[in-house]
């Protein structure tokens, strides 16, 4: 049995989901009463560790986190601590193998461009990348077997908001697009394609705490975004601001079977179906 925290969120939803069409037996974990799901609170550590003597699950897949929602949260050193508590509570719990669900942002930034392998990271810039860095490190130490999953930013699958929602939105209506004025490293994949990853990861061999990336094949960055938009939608889009290219060296998830046959493009296209 697989257990997914975070199992009422954006992505551990889709996780679920996917797990389940996979065949798999997976249990979804939420702190909030949610029908169908075990209900926890992560934090609590005495309830977590309660939970896992009764499930004993094979893997967990910890979706589990404090995801920012402006720029000013990333930069939440109070909600970075919160996050580390969950994964040593987690670890504490159980000895089961964990994928954990890490991010980009533990990539800094670097010049010249370059795809990022996985030994690139270490040098986040956020008081998020910093504790989800953190987070990876803990499970390395523990020797605990998994994977520390890298991911973008995430679009799509019902989320009407967001950076490309936004943008798209008011390109289709014609409105002036509200942009970032400081350059930012981004990159982003549809939430759907993320989560369709993780059947193929609980497949892999499992080791002790493998960093991989996850998403698209492609070069980001807003600047490249706003050209892309403009394209699609037909409407005269302009970024000032320089922004950083950012890519993912995606070897080693091809090598284990992860093979995302999208791209930003059509991920964008898709969405432009759900904006209208």
């Amino acid at each position: 049995m697989i257990l997914v925290t975070g199992a009422s969120g954006y992505l551990g939803t889709h996780v679920l989901s996917e797990l389940r069409r996979a065949g798999y037996q997976a249990v979804g974990l939420s702190r909030r009463e949610v029908p169908g799901m075990e209900m926890c609170d992560l934090q609590d550590a005495p309830q977590l560790a309660r939970l896992m003597d009764r499930m004993r699950p094979d893997k967990v897949i910890h979706c589990a986190w404090e995801t920012p929602q402006s720029l000013t949260e990333y930069q939440d050193d109070t909600a970075a601590t919160r996050g580390l508590a969950m994964v040593d509570n987690l670890l504490a719990a159980t000895q089961a193998p964990i994928l954990y669900v890490s991010s980009m942002t533990v990539y800094g930034s670097q010049n010249p461009f370059v795809a990022r392998r996985e030994e690139d990271a270490g040098q986040p810039e956020s008081a998020y990348g910093r504790a989800k860095w953190a987070a990876e490190q803990r499970l390395r130490g523990s020797g605990r077997a998994g994977f520390a999953v890298r991911l973008p930013g995430l679009f799509g699958g019902g989320r009407c908001n967001g950076l490309i929602w936004n943008l798209l939105s008011a390109l289709m209506r014609g409105d002036r697009l509200k942009l970032p004025r400081q350059p930012l490293l981004w990159a982003a994949m549809d939430v759907r394609d993320a989560a369709r990853a993780f059947p193929t990861l609980c497949d892999a061999p499992l080791r002790s705490a493998v960093p991989i990336n996850i998403g698209y094949n492609d070069v980001y960055s807003i600047s490249r975004l706003v050209a892309l938009l403009g394209e699609l939608t037909g409407r005269a889009a302009i970024c000032d601001t320089p922004h950083p290219d950012f890519a993912f060296d995606l070897t080693r998830a091809h090598a284990l079977g992860v093979d995302i046959r999208q791209n930003l493009r059509g991920a964008c296209h898709k969405l432009m179906k759900e904006v209208a």
